[in-house]
């Protein structure tokens, strides 16, 4: 997870979108079209996504002068990886202002390393036969 902080310039909604680098993002001319967006991401189905490898958006009440000082969005990133991310804000009195640029967001690591296992048996072992063998091996690996 990477917490990403806005700061709007009055009351209002503020929108942070967190969108993949090398993946197209999308930009809001206007605060409906943020709207919309949330109200599309919140109806989509998620099962079997890994958000981290999705656009992102995430919408928040700027509703006292305490939330001035900005909001935030917890996003699901993936370790290391680099992002784009964008503000948008609407006022209460209808302005609405937008990032004039993504901002790069590089996702803290969390200092894993992909490894290659080889195991190499003298006896060949057959994987529908010797299921159990087979088991006991990925139960004891996993350990």
């Amino acid at each position: 997870m990477t917490n990403v902080k806005g700061v709007c310039p009055s009351v209002g909604e503020a929108w942070i979108t967190l969108t993949p680098a090398g993946t197209a993002a999308t930009v809001f001319a206007k605060g409906e079209e943020a709207s919309t967006a949330m109200a599309d991401d919140m109806a989509k189905d998620k099962t079997g996504l890994k958000m981290y490898r999705e656009a992102q958006i995430c919408n928040k009440a700027v509703a006292s002068d305490a939330d001035l000082t900005g909001v935030i969005c917890a996003f699901s990133t993936g370790s290391a990886l680099t992002y784009e991310a964008r503000l948008y804000c609407s006022s209460t009195e209808g302005f609405f202002y937008a990032s004039s640029a993504g901002t790069e967001v590089v996702a803290v690591s969390n200092g894993g390393k992909v490894i290659k296992t080889t195991l190499t048996y003298t006896k060949k072992i057959d994987v529908v036969t010797d299921n159990a063998v087979v088991n006991t091996l990925l139960c004891k690996m996993a350990q």
